[in-house]
């Protein structure tokens, strides 16, 4: 669905990107045990302020040329 928006709305200089986190560390996840840290590559999660600079910049001008993208 992102790269059909995405050419659909290139002519009209709109960027279509979509920000799909993975596991974030909220209160609802304090129960998550070593497991499935684990499997995860950097062995935690991402936290709220992360998710929050990357869409602050992904919705900046720094990241014009960035179209149809999954994050």
């Amino acid at each position: 669905m992102t790269k059909s928006m995405a050419i659909s709305y290139a002519e009209d200089n709109i960027r279509v990107i979509a920000l799909c986190p993975g596991a974030t560390k909220t209160d609802m996840m304090d129960v998550v045990d070593q497991s499935f840290l684990n499997r995860i590559p950097m062995k935690r999660m991402a936290t709220t302020k992360e998710i929050a600079g990357t869409a602050a910049f992904l919705a900046s001008d720094d990241a014009g040329l960035l179209l149809e993208q999954l994050f």
